[in-house]
């Protein structure tokens, strides 16, 4: 839900949360090991 006022915040937010979600994998899949 981006508005197109401001895509760049909705850019950056898009990124920090893909992000959030990596770390997240990763240490899901560390402990799994």
């Amino acid at each position: 839900m981006c508005y197109t006022s401001i895509p760049n915040l909705c850019r950056k937010m898009t990124r920090l949360i893909l992000h959030l979600y990596n770390n997240i994998f990763m240490e899901i899949f560390s402990s799994m090991e």
